[in-house]
């Protein structure tokens, strides 16, 4: 599984996965890539979510399973919904 965690991943991103073939997953970092784009701290602003999508939208073209984290901007539900094929949740308390 790859990570894209940055602006240039994301940019780069359709590039590798028609070069690098036998990639499992993409994990969409919306974390690091919340601080790549000048909003540490921050991973449910709106243009890291937007990217996030882009992301998945790039893995649902090139056939490869994508994979993010749920939140309460977006939780597992919707998450599934939009086509992510492995969500990372919160430990139930």
């Amino acid at each position: 599984m790859g990570i894209v965690e940055n602006v240039r991943g994301v940019t780069n991103l359709p590039d590798i996965l028609r070069q690098v073939k036998g990639v499992g997953a993409i994990w969409a970092g919306s974390g690091d890539l919340s601080v790549s784009m000048g909003f540490p701290g921050n991973p449910s602003h709106p243009d890291v979510e937007a990217a996030v999508l882009n992301i998945l939208a790039i893995c649902k073209e090139f056939g490869v399973a994508c994979a993010t984290v749920a939140t309460q901007a977006a939780p597992l539900e919707t998450r599934l919904e939009q086509g992510f094929n492995i969500v990372m949740t919160s430990p139930v308390r």
